[in-house]
């Protein structure tokens, strides 16, 4: 059995051609870098290779399903290529993994999707997966830089919830969040020390159906902001997003995103909003943070990006503390605040111990315990997973 992730709404990118691209035009500017007939890569080529293998042996347990305790494995291979010159650079990295058990059964869930970018071929008692992570070229001048290929473009300011992040995938299968690239060509174009306009289109094969956007951003009074206007193809809508982050003893920050239909016969009544405030703050040696998640229209708000979370109120809250200049302990908390009274609120905990055992690797224990279901918003049922993790890095 075969589960692929994809490219979002659309079919999949033409990854063939974005990679000859990519590989033309960066050989291409730094070839004209270079004097004519006389190509010295030693002014333009600094490559360097940087990987990380790990494995993953974790077990859950869900007192209401029949078989009780459902044990699986994950072995992972992590690796990535880095090429850097004047004004040229690129980047490609990809995760490999052999799943057994329930990281196999879970690993089709995540793959199935949209816009998780997983390949899973096997069964759910065992698997193998492939995620291309990146794969993208950058041409870089004083007056602007153009990047493009499978990227992470990350706008927002969140913890967890960011409705500015219009175009990363929030993949929420590990025992922390991961936001995952997308393919895009992205201009950044300078407008001052601090400031600058920020243009990105996420093309299809129907480029009305592409996803594209402009933001501009500054620092004005020490606080940190950016307005982004863009238009979803896949969903018909046109977005507006604000976001800001300045220090007042804590750091706070105000995410806002609003999404409308223009040929709605009342395009106003269409519209939703989704809206983050949080804050975080450092003491010796523990670190705070706390989010609010409002989503206005509930489950008629969710797009791909954030499937996970359909009803209309969340809170999240972490504390990290770091015990030594070798390791952490950490403990965060999701809830849906909304369904809490009338139902039963679904919640997530997550706890992590992490020790630098040595200069290059790490080791990681984790307990994940959840209650009830995000998806369906039900409370009933919960399960737990247990994982320990050795991460060598070469």
């Amino acid at each position: 059995m075969r589960v692929e992730g994809g490219a979002r709404r659309r079919g999949l990118w033409p990854k063939r051609l974005l990679f000859a691209l990519s590989c033309v035009i960066a050989t291409a500017t730094a070839a004209a870098q270079s004097p004519a007939g006389n190509l010295d890569t030693s002014s333009w080529f600094d490559g360097t290779v940087t990987g990380e293998g790990y494995g993953v042996v974790s077990q859950g347990f869900a007192p209401l399903a029949p078989d009780g305790w459902s044990w699986g494995s994950t072995t992972t291979l992590s690796a990535g290529l880095g090429v850097k010159g004047q004004r040229t650079s690129a980047e490609a990295s990809f995760d490999g993994a052999a799943l057994t058990g329930s990281q196999a059964a879970a690993a089709f869930v995540t793959a199935a999707q949209a816009g998780s970018g997983l390949i899973v071929e096997g069964t759910s008692e065992d698997a193998i997966s492939f995620r291309l992570r990146t794969l993208w070229a950058k041409i870089d001048y004083d007056w602007a830089s153009l990047e493009f290929g499978r990227q992470v473009v990350n706008y927002g300011r969140g913890a967890l919830w960011s409705p500015a992040d219009i175009f990363a995938f929030l993949d929420l299968s590990g025992a922390t969040p991961d936001r995952l690239g997308t393919d895009a060509i992205r201009l950044k174009v300078p407008l001052g020390a601090v400031s600058g306009l920020d243009i990105v289109a996420e093309p299809t094969t129907d480029p009305v159906d592409g996803r594209y956007s402009a933001r501009v951003f500054d620092e004005v009074l020490g606080v940190d902001s950016g307005l982004l206007g863009a238009w979803d193809g896949g969903a018909k809508r046109i977005l507006a997003a604000g976001d800001c982050k300045f220090d007042f003893g804590p750091s706070y920050y105000l995410e806002a995103l609003w999404s409308v239909d223009p040929s709605a016969p009342d395009p106003l009544g269409s519209s939703w909003t989704r809206a983050v405030a949080g804050l975080d703050w450092s003491t010796g040696d523990f670190l705070f943070a706390g989010e609010y998640y409002w989503n206005g229209a509930g489950a008629a708000a969710v797009t791909d990006i954030d499937y996970s979370f359909p009803s209309r109120q969340y809170i999240f809250a972490t504390v990290v503390w770091d015990y030594s200049d070798f390791g952490f302990l950490s403990l965060a908390e999701t809830l849906d605040a909304e369904g809490l009274l009338p139902r039963g609120a679904p919640w997530r905990t997550t706890a992590i111990f992490s020790l630098d055992a040595s200069q290059n690797a790490t080791i990681e224990a984790s307990l994940d315990a959840i209650r009830g279901d995000f998806v369906t918003m039900s409370g009933d049922g919960w399960t737990a997973t247990l994982g320990a993790s050795l991460v060598v890095k070469f």
